[in-house]
């Protein structure tokens, strides 16, 4: 009879167990919303170089469980590890040159968002005449929704 008796129960048990557990987050989760950043940079266009900062926005979606897409002032597929997320490459371009960004592994630190780039291409100045440009920078973003 007591066999009967656990041999009725386990199956109970086991499925208010599954109930119980939570599912386990996506690791994209993280780094979905909308950001603010500020960089600050190293640019080297022609032969002047220039120290500078610049502001934007940026937003990251979910394409699934560990990518994600960067949208905004770059676009890239970022591939997410951990708490980190690495981005590829983006290349843009329009009358003025164009440009290609790389990007360093993007992580958290107390709730900012942290990543280095580089951009190499060719700019059009002034005169017509498309100058080599390439430039170091590192991201600090915070979320904005």
């Amino acid at each position: 009879m007591k066999k009967l008796f656990y041999l009725l129960l386990l199956p109970l048990l086991c499925v208010s167990c599954e109930e119980l557990e939570e599912p386990e987050p996506d690791p994209a989760d993280a780094f979905v919303g909308r950001y603010e950043y500020f960089t600050t940079m190293f640019a080297t266009y022609g032969s002047a170089s220039q120290t500078g900062m610049l502001e934007g926005e940026f937003s990251i979606v979910k394409l699934s469980r560990d990518r994600v897409r960067m949208t905004g002032d770059w676009s890239s597929i970022g591939e997410v590890y951990g708490n980190t997320v690495s981005f590829s490459d983006d290349y843009q371009s329009d009358a003025s040159g164009y440009l290609t960004f790389k990007f360093g592994a993007a992580s958290f630190s107390g709730g900012l968002l942290y990543f280095n780039y580089t951009a190499s291409g060719r700019l059009k100045y002034t005169d017509g005449v498309a100058y080599p440009f390439t430039c170091n920078g590192s991201v600090t973003a915070h979320r904005i929704d």
